[in-house]
């Protein structure tokens, strides 16, 4: 009996270490069977937005918020200055895709009221950070190695590449990808930058 109860407490602390290798994310799903780099090489569409960028000076407040429903996007500025303030809101037909490949390569689309954005080029796991609170495969690195929007244009090359966008990923199913906007920036000028929201994907 003793034996049996032994290899069973075994059993359930090597399935909790396997599945927890798999779950990067705080709201990734406790368990799956698939890796993060076998659940993100998908291609995914966007289902919903709600992030907020913040911009203050020493006079003024400028608030950008970004919502999307139903193939909608909506952009809500707000400003306040010197004691005025003033607002305005737009919604434009918007669509969204993203394509991972096992290659290591990705592509994401846009379509803003008719107008086609295309951005190509290299995406990779990075690794832990214990300083910066970083999992293993929390974040992902898209170098960028081509982009088109209108007639523009851009062809990039080269290991020191400067065109990198890094990505936290929130959520990682195997049917839906949340990022996550965590981001903010001071300076002795008295000028702060602040981003934060999620934008939510859905396996096409």
């Amino acid at each position: 009996m003793k034996k049996q109860i032994l290899k069973l407490s075994l059993i359930v602390a090597i399935t909790s270490i396997v599945f927890s290798g798999c779950k990067k994310g705080e709201n990734d799903p406790f368990i799956s069977l698939k890796s993060r780099t076998s659940r993100i090489t998908n291609t995914w569409e966007l289902s919903s937005m709600d992030y907020t960028n913040t911009y203050i000076g020493p006079n003024y407040t400028s608030t950008r918020i970004y919502s999307y429903n139903n193939g909608l996007r909506t952009i809500m500025d707000t400003h306040i200055s010197e004691g005025s303030s003033s607002s305005d809101s737009n919604t434009e037909s918007y669509t969204e895709e993203m394509t991972f490949d096992k290659g290591g390569t990705f592509e994401l689309s846009f379509f803003k009221d008719g107008e086609f954005e295309s951005y190509e080029g290299n995406w990779a796991w990075l690794g832990e950070s214990k300083n910066a609170e970083i999992a293993d495969k929390e974040i992902i690195s898209l170098s960028l190695t081509s982009e088109i929007y209108g007639s523009y244009i851009g062809n990039y090359s080269g290991k020191s590449n400067p065109t990198t966008w890094q990505f936290v990923i929130d959520r990682l199913s195997t049917s839906e990808l949340i990022i996550l906007h965590d981001y903010q920036s001071t300076d002795s000028d008295g000028y702060s930058v602040t981003r934060s929201g999620i934008i939510t994907y859905t396996k096409k």
